[in-house]
């Protein structure tokens, strides 16, 4: 798949634009990761201790000591699918707090931490029937989010509660990025207002499934997509959602979601993370800038240096400049050469076609002749020779062959 995406994007402008290659990459990179099972019990790891807040819900222990890259050990979990609505009923637990947890957890995941459970769907989801515990299995695909990419999704779910559908389409936007040279804004919002704005108006917010696959639709038509861990979230936020109408129709991650941010928002700005997280910031800020600094020694040496000169010199890398310059300069040479065999080319075929019409005869011209038609067939080769080296790099996806 990749050694076809390469060769499909280095004819295709569109598939180069939305970034085949890429994706087929990262697809296949997360299905090498998955393969590694020490990856999946580091997920597994990291989530369990992310959960830790959240009542009523865990990750399955994994026993290191009995567990390989290739052999995953882990604790046994009794449940049922969280979908099994027969079976919940049955055991009489509360469905509306079952979604509620449910949310919780994935919320917190996604807006809270940035590390989140990328494939939350009802298989992987269980509910024991005697504690109502629910436990998230298959940790091997995670997702994360930066800070502000958590931000800009919390106001994509105030933007649906509210039925912002400008607000909604700015938000999507933003965390968009284009592959296509010019994108009209103008006619993206229009066309989002018309289309979400009609099913938000007739369905209000329990219609955020359909609202956000729509808006996603629209992101690809204007030319606008979102990256792969954005992409993961917004498919595991519609996965809450639908694991959430299920179990509560009346409920779901628009009503509920946002609370369920403040609360979480308000547990997790403590003093004491704020404290730790300024200590870390400013440890891995002395890190860098320590890394780069000259010693104190040789700093003041070279002020006193340039001090006494009665100037400051600054310095200037053009070493990128040359290569540039270098390039136009290869590129320069090969027209040459190439004007130079087509000259060559159409000069020795009129020469000859001249001398046969005019009907010179002698030695002079018989030789005179000879080298025309050498010539033409030099040229001739060295054409060919220069078509095919470029044929060759076009296939390669050499960027000489632009």
């Amino acid at each position: 798949m990749l050694n076809a995406s390469r060769v499909l994007s280095r004819r295709s402008k569109v598939l180069r634009a939305i970034d085949l290659q890429g994706m087929i990459d990262e697809f296949g990179s997360n299905a090498i990761r998955e393969l590694d099972y020490s990856g999946e019990a580091y997920n597994a790891f990291r989530l369990a201790k992310l959960m830790e807040t959240v009542p009523g819900v865990r990750i399955p222990r994994v026993f290191t000591a009995l567990s390989t890259n290739r052999v995953l050990t882990m604790e046994f979990v009794r449940g049922v699918k969280i979908s099994d609505l027969q079976a919940i009923d049955a055991a009489g637990l509360d469905r509306q707090r079952l979604a509620h947890t449910t949310l919780r957890a994935i919320v917190k995941q996604l807006l809270i931490d940035g590390f989140f459970h990328a494939d939350p769907h009802p298989g992987n989801i269980l509910v024991n029937l005697d504690t109502g515990e629910i436990t998230f299995i298959d940790t091997g695909m995670v997702g994360e989010l930066e800070f502000g990419q958590r931000v800009d999704i919390i106001q994509l779910l105030v933007s649906v509660q509210q039925s912002d559908v400008r607000g909604m389409a700015v938000v999507l936007k933003s965390l968009s990025t284009p592959f296509v040279s010019h994108v009209d804004e103008k006619a993206y919002l229009k066309d989002f207002e018309r289309t979400v704005g009609a099913v938000l108006y007739m369905g209000g917010s329990s219609d955020f499934g359909q609202a956000v696959s729509l808006g996603m639709e629209l992101l690809r038509k204007h030319g606008l997509r979102l990256d792969a861990n954005l992409t993961l979230a917004v498919k595991a936020l519609l996965q809450a959602q639908e694991i959430a109408s299920d179990l509560y129709p009346s409920g779901g991650l628009v009503q509920d979601g946002v609370q369920i941010v403040r609360e979480e928002a308000v547990q997790a700005v403590t003093a004491e993370r704020i404290v730790d997280e300024a200590k870390m910031q400013i440890m891995d800020a002395a890190r860098g800038l320590g890394s780069n600094l000259p010693t104190l020694s040789e700093a003041t040496q070279k002020w006193i240096q340039q001090y006494g000169k009665g100037r400051f010199e600054l310095y200037l890398d053009t070493s990128a400049l040359s290569q540039d310059v270098e390039e136009l300069g290869n590129i320069a040479e090969r027209l040459i050469v190439v004007v130079m065999l087509v000259g060559i080319l159409i000069g020795s075929a009129v020469a000859t076609t001249g001398i046969g019409l005019a009907g010179y005869e002698g030695e002079f011209w018989h030789w005179i002749t000879q080298v025309a038609i050498l010539s033409y067939v030099f040229s001739t080769l060295a054409a060919v020779l220069i078509a095919v080296r470029l044929l060759w790099r076009w296939i390669r996806g050499s960027p000489d062959a632009d």
